[in-house]
């Protein structure tokens, strides 16, 4: 018998472990094996980077092409050097994606494998940040079944297996602002480790590794001086962490950067959209726009390269983009917003609709999050299975998004108002609301380039965890009233 107020067993969480593997077993077989007009289920709009980088690696040449020696700069090599092996492993029988399907199909088994811990994990940190074994149990349990989890852990792409590393990491961070510790040091530098192995997998842990290192300087406990000397501990070695890869992008380009997405951003989702008001021209000929000059610009730095051993910079497309930008700032701040906000409200079923139109290969120019809400509920035709996952989700965004409003009145505003100071418990508590709601607000605020649902799994568990805190305090405050 399975109570939810105790601490679980080594059996409990063996027996949550199995049932999320075989959830998540049962839809990569039936579902993510499929193929449609060539395509695997599991490729996804960037499983093609990955694949080209685990190619690279695999034949000894680093994440640069065969042959020409092309660098690679626009993914990190933590995640192709984890299909590297099984491709070495499997052989490699050409350059194509498809003829790598067994390799990728075992890379994928020990993916979903890795990624079934994850409902354990998820179990610790809601304990950690409510002190609540019943709302632990729950989000462990929800984390199980979880839409946004379950399609992550099948993906050829890096969010499954790099959630793994910044949950671990969300629970150090979170054990540093909260509970003071003897043991400190120690929690820095595993909090730096796993930070920084996420950040090779996922080159978005270099801003969340500044917003770290803030949040532990203004808001860890004990004086400012130990609070800055625990911020320093943690940001030293983090960022020591990347600097090969600094300094190999530096080699090769003569510019001091991690990773270059930003200036293809900036590029091709930002800038076009804004000519797209003052030019009164569609977005793709305002896109054509910015990539022919991107392209003219590229051109002519190669050309002035010769000789020097140095490749053209990917942050070229900037010197497109920020002109741009900076003319019109408003315009850039409002489509920034809007995709934020696509990514905090999107639905992760969306991606089953893309299944349905034939379209989960590539991502389009621009997405409506009304619509690909309205796609996922009536508007496109689906399999029953799939429109009833989608509908579940949507009640379920509703029940969490509801949960999250009442508890930041509740445990963030309503205190204001409050004449009596707060007691321990609720000015903890009180806390690990700001502090989520920083980290949630920032991390979702860094997906305006282009906005869809996977981009919030990183705080998808401080969503899910606050709400539930915040449905169990009500329901517990009313049956208080009733009694």
């Amino acid at each position: 018998m399975v109570s939810i107020h105790a601490a679980p067993s080594y059996a409990q969480l063996w027996c949550l472990f199995c049932v999320a593997f075989i959830v998540r077993a049962l839809f990569f077989y039936c579902f993510m094996l499929q193929t449609t007009a060539d395509h695997i289920h599991y490729h996804q709009a960037d499983s093609n980077d990955y694949h080209l980088g685990a190619l690279c690696i695999a034949l000894g040449n680093g994440m640069s092409t065969p042959g020409n020696n092309q660098p690679l700069f626009w993914r990190t090599p933590g995640y192709p050097a984890y299909l590297a092996w099984f491709y070495n492993q499997y052989s490699i029988r050409s350059s194509g994606f498809n003829d790598n399907h067994a390799a990728q199909r075992m890379a994928l088994w020990v993916q979903l494998l890795l990624c079934s811990f994850i409902p354990l994990i998820i179990l610790y940190l809601a304990h950690l940040l409510t002190r609540s074994w019943p709302i632990a149990w729950l989000s462990g349990i929800i984390a199980v079944f979880h839409v946004g989890l379950v399609l992550a852990s099948t993906y050829l792409l890096t969010e499954g297996i790099g959630m793994i590393f910044f949950y671990l990491f969300l629970i150090l961070l979170f054990t540093l602002l909260l509970d003071p510790s003897p043991h400190w040091a120690f929690t820095c530098l595993m909090t730096t480790l796993m930070l920084s192995i996420f950040t090779w997998i996922r080159p978005m842990g270099e801003f969340v590794g500044i917003l770290a290192m803030l949040l532990i300087a203004g808001a860890a406990p004990g004086s400012l001086q130990k609070r800055i000397g625990k911020s320093l501990s943690f940001a030293a070695p983090f960022f020591t962490s990347l600097l090969p890869w600094y300094i190999r992008n530096y080699r090769l380009t003569g510019q001091w950067f991690y990773c270059p997405l930003s200036g293809i951003y900036l590029n091709v989702f930002c800038a076009p959209k804004i000519l797209r008001r003052t030019m009164d021209i569609p977005l793709i000929d305002a896109w054509k726009y910015t990539q022919q000059q991107a392209h003219r610009l590229i051109e002519k730095t190669y050309m002035t390269l010769q000789g020097t051993a140095l490749h053209v910079s990917p942050l070229l497309s900037k010197k497109i983009a920020i002109p741009i930008i900076a003319s019109y700032p408003l315009y850039f701040c409002i489509d920034w917003i809007k995709e934020a906000c696509k990514t905090a409200f999107d639905l992760y079923s969306s991606q089953l609709t893309t299944y349905a139109k034939g379209t989960f290969w590539f991502d389009p120019l621009e997405e409506f999050v009304t619509e690909k809400i309205a796609e996922c509920l009536w508007t496109q035709p689906m399999p029953f299975w799939m429109r009833t996952i989608c509908w579940t989700e949507m009640l379920f965004s509703v029940f969490i998004w509801l949960g999250l409003l009442g508890g930041l009145w509740h445990f963030v505003f309503a205190s204001l108002y409050r004449k009596q100071p707060l007691m321990a418990d609720a000015q903890r508590v009180q806390r690990v609301w700001v502090l989520s709601a920083l980290i949630t607000i920032a991390l979702i605020g860094m997906t305006g380039g282009f906005g869809y649902a996977r981009l919030r799994l990183p705080v998808e568990p401080l969503m899910l965890i606050l709400s539930l805190q915040s449905w169990v305090t009500l329901g517990a405050a009313r049956r208080r009233v009733n009694n």
